[in-house]
């Protein structure tokens, strides 16, 4: 008998060209959304906050060409990301990283 698992994933990485203009950080601010979707915000939101399960701040590792966002086990846990069940959006207008998954 043959099983396939995958490893869950711990950082999110994000490239720096789906920014309008790259931002400079070391931490942020992640949100956790729904079941299906997380937020990283550049800065502290109280909106967010307000209508998310679970939030606080994370650590931020640079590249040369992207970020990469280090997710606390509890989020790891809660979310059982691969790196195959998500996708990565930036919001043009507000910075804000949506990650939504499968």
């Amino acid at each position: 008998m043959t099983r396939i698992i995958e490893m869950e994933i711990n950082e999110i990485e994000v490239p720096k060209d789906m920014f309008k203009e790259i931002p400079m950080m070391t931490s942020a601010y992640l949100y956790m959304l729904s079941k299906e979707t997380i937020a990283i915000s550049l800065e502290k939101s109280q909106d967010m906050a307000q209508k998310s399960i679970w939030n606080d701040k994370i650590d931020v590792k640079e590249t040369k060409n992207a970020f990469i966002f280090c997710l606390p086990q509890l989020v790891t846990n809660f979310y059982h990301i691969t790196p195959n069940n998500f996708s990565v959006s930036v919001s043009q207008k507000t910075d804000i990283i949506y990650v939504d998954i499968d």
